[in-house]
């Protein structure tokens, strides 16, 4: 299964590459609003929801969810302009930031009793 989830990283990453290296005018502007890295998480997604295969019981799971989605969601974040922040406005912004968040500190508090609470 490991090599299955290595597989669908691969291409994953090659088709973020491919995207963001293309110089049309309409990719630019959707790229503009919807960042090439946030694919990393869309097409696994559906690659597992469509073939129905569960790709979470390997270790690249983990790694996924500990380190490289907050990871992600930060470069994402670091790398907005202030000009596009300002174009977005403050309500989109709050939204992506807590949500943001409770991705990235998700994690850490799994096994929280206040997350226990909340689930069941």
């Amino acid at each position: 299964m490991t090599s299955i989830a290595l597989l669908v990283v691969a291409a994953t990453v090659a088709f973020v590459f491919f995207l963001s290296s293309l110089e049309g005018r309409g990719v630019k502007g959707f790229l503009n609003w919807v960042p090439a890295i946030l694919f990393a998480d869309i097409f696994p997604a559906i690659f597992t929801h469509e073939s129905g295969l569960d790709l979470s019981v390997g270790p690249i799971h983990d790694w996924s969810k500990d380190l490289v989605i907050p990871l992600a969601l930060l470069m994402v974040m670091s790398f907005l302009s202030l000009s596009q922040l300002r174009l977005i406005g403050f309500r989109p912004i709050a939204v992506f930031a807590s949500g943001s968040a409770a991705v990235a500190l998700a994690p850490a508090f799994r096994n929280s009793r206040l997350f226990m609470l909340l689930v069941s």
